[in-house]
């Protein structure tokens, strides 16, 4: 496990010119959601039937959130799909699992500096450490950065300026900046419109941007976003997902609290002459 040092710099993008990857899929389907769901008791369940609605939905990334007990992987074990994940002892680091159709390359955790309080709900997050997954899809030329931010666990009451939320935020917006190509996603415990995701969007594009499922119900706002950066992405086309919130396939068992984002990306890179490539 890797843990980062020092400060971040944009060395990375000063070293040369862009980096334009030879087999880029023409599009891009890209899946987010969290796991967690209520009664604890069907976790087993529950990843079985995200198995199987990924099978289905066949995304070409799935990042993945409160994956937490090392074996939980095992569920997402999907054919045509490479995982990443970093077990330490009994629990992943920081509960996050990314899959994706193509090898991953350089996978590494990396903690937050700064980890929730210890004197409210924050302990659980604090305790669990939370932090980001990354891992190179070299095929396409493609960092990808799976997290999931400390929860201020008052969402429904609006913007909460969390100074533990905020500073993980900027150590992660750090990172995307000196990436290159990237798709930052994940839960971020901040709705739309807010401070914190304004600020996000001053370094990546919000490719999810206006996606809210209707009929919500009881279930809490979309806290989870897909950001892009250096992608040179023409249009998205986003679909809302909420598996398992709704009766149907999976009957009465609700598969997670959270929406789940996925979109489709019609990619366009740029030449090194600025000119968009089909």
């Amino acid at each position: 496990m890797e843990t980062l040092a020092g400060s971040l710099t944009a060395d990375r993008e000063k070293k040369g010119a862009p980096f334009v990857p030879h087999r880029i899929p023409s599009r891009l389907h890209i899946y987010t959601q969290n796991l967690f769901g209520l009664p604890f008791t069907h976790r087993a369940r529950r990843f079985r039937a995200l198995s199987q609605w990924i099978r289905e939905s066949a995304p070409d990334i799935a990042f993945l959130q409160e994956a937490l007990f090392a074996g939980d992987e095992r569920h997402f074990r999907i054919d045509g799909y490479h995982a990443a994940v970093i077990p330490n002892g009994v629990f992943n680091c920081g509960g996050l699992l990314t899959l994706c159709r193509v090898p991953l390359a350089r996978v590494r955790f990396h903690p937050f500096q700064a980890q929730g309080a210890w004197h409210n709900l924050q302990l659980s997050d604090r305790l669990l450490g939370k932090g980001w997954l990354e891992a190179e899809a070299s095929d396409w030329g493609i960092t990808l950065v799976n997290t999931h931010l400390v929860s201020t666990y008052q969402e429904s009451r609006g913007f909460v300026h969390d100074l533990e939320q905020r500073s993980q935020l900027e150590q992660v917006l750090r990172v995307v900046a000196c990436l290159g190509p990237s798709v930052l996603a994940g839960d971020f415990n901040f709705t739309e419109n807010t401070p914190f995701h304004c600020m996000a969007e001053a370094f990546a594009e919000d490719v999810a941007r206006g996606l809210h499922p209707p009929g919500l119900g009881h279930l809490q706002p979309k806290l989870d976003h897909i950001f892009v950066s250096g992608l040179g992405w023409k249009e998205a086309k986003a679909n809302w997902v909420i598996p398992g919130t709704l009766a149907g396939a999976w009957g009465n068992i609700s598969l997670s609290d959270h929406a789940g984002v996925s979109v489709e990306l019609n990619l366009g890179w740029k030449d090194l002459s600025g000119s968009a490539s089909a």
